[in-house]
């Protein structure tokens, strides 16, 4: 029994240490980065307006252009410019070419922040000024669309936010059920059975009843004997002549 006892108070321990683990990964946070992109968008149109503060991204979303004769996509490009309130223009080379999409800056007065050496995939930069800006899509580009403008443009921003999030917290009730089930085994661990004790009173209780049948026992027995030895000890007996008794 001490042994069992030993046993619970061992894993009990064991037990407590790993719900505090367990519940400390409930409070692991991590750092999420989304990107959101709200924009504005117009359809069967040139150009697009949108207001945007300084720092932000800008970013022009173009479709692909439509197959020509023979289901054909034309080779080349045209421009799209990009102009700030002020008046300051960026104005990017937009072409196809095997079927993909490159970029590049063609000139820059200042409207956007960008990298005038690198080859980009869509238009894009950071805005150097807080206000309206637009983005115009030269008409040349109709050659692209059916001779009409871009079935959609969507002039949109970037903006990436930071947040914590916790993907353990379920974790926690675990822990605390862990933690709860160790330090019942600790409490039954100190806790002496009450079995052994009622045992002991028993097996006293049973030799004091033994105790008592072998006494009537024996009283029973030495009431029977008593005339028999009686008897046996009178025949034996003889009166010899003086007065005196001689056993044989």
């Amino acid at each position: 029994m001490r042994l069992q006892r030993t046993k619970f108070f061992g894993l009990g321990i064991i037990l407590i240490f790993a719900g505090i683990i367990v519940s400390s990964y409930s409070n692991m946070a991590f750092e999420v980065k989304t990107v959101q992109t709200p924009g504005e968008t117009v359809y069967n149109k040139w150009n697009v307006t949108r207001y945007f503060t300084k720092g932000e991204t800008l970013i022009l979303d173009i479709p692909p252009p439509k197959s020509g004769l023979f289901d054909v996509v034309p080779y080349g490009g045209f421009n799209i410019s990009i102009v700030a309130q002020n008046g300051k223009e960026t104005v990017f080379w937009y072409e196809f070419s095997d079927g993909t999409v490159k970029v590049k800056v063609k000139s820059n007065d200042g409207a956007l922040i960008v990298n005038e050496s690198s080859s980009m995939v869509y238009v894009t930069g950071v805005t150097a000024f807080s206000g309206n800006y637009t983005a115009y899509v030269d008409k040349s580009a109709m050659v692209f669309y059916n001779g009409g403008p871009p079935s959609y443009l969507t002039l949109k921003s970037m903006i990436e936010k930071t947040s914590l999030e916790y993907p353990y917290r379920d974790f926690l009730p675990v822990g605390i059920l862990i933690i709860a089930f160790g330090s019942i085994l600790i409490f039954l661990s100190f806790r002496k059975p009450k079995r052994a004790k009622t045992f002991l009173v028993g097996k006293k209780g049973k030799i004091k009843k033994n105790y008592r049948r072998s006494l009537s026992l024996g009283f029973k027995i030495s009431s029977r004997l008593n005339p028999i030895i009686i008897n046996a000890i009178a025949s034996n007996v003889i009166a010899s002549p003086g007065g005196m008794i001689q056993y044989h």
